[in-house]
């Protein structure tokens, strides 16, 4: 993740109205399948590594606490250029982690671009492939957690 004026703000990389296309594409995605997804845009991170700071996030927004365990969470940092997508447990019993670098993989080729939006659309919608397959959509599913982007700057 390498723009070309190196900004380390979120709101230099995300404005309002990008928060909610973002928003909007969880709703898309989650439409398809039983698990849940969130992002999370932060400056910096607050822990050593960005592992570290998804399992922070991911329990600060109760996203451990879905009933399959079924939560995805992409998480960026800006000041850190750095970035994961990060599933629960129940996520990992039923898909391949190699399925999972192919999302990073096209969200980090839009990321050098300076598409930072077109990067988390991108996520969005392949996580939500991916999540149709293996956590299909069921006639008591409800939506568990919210849609909102979490950001802190």
């Amino acid at each position: 993740m390498s723009p070309s004026k190196n900004p380390t703000r979120i709101w230099h990389l995300f404005k309002r109205p990008d928060l909610k296309k973002i928003e909007a594409a969880i709703s898309q995605a989650e439409q398809r399948t039983s698990a849940e997804l969130r992002v999370a845009l932060l400056h910096n991170l607050t822990q050593p590594d960005i592992r570290s700071e998804a399992v922070l996030q991911f329990q600060k927004l109760g996203m451990d606490q879905t009933r399959e365990h079924s939560g995805v969470l992409i998480l960026l940092a800006a000041k850190e250029k750095s970035f994961i997508v990060f599933a629960d447990e129940g996520i990992n019993e039923r898909v391949d982690e190699g399925s999972w670098d192919e999302v990073k993989d096209a969200m980090a080729g839009k990321f050098r671009e300076g598409k930072f939006l077109g990067g988390i659309l991108t996520g969005l919608k392949l996580a939500g492939d991916l999540l149709e397959e293996h956590f299909p959509k069921t006639d008591d599913d409800e939506d568990e957690l919210s849609n909102e982007v979490h950001t802190e700057d």
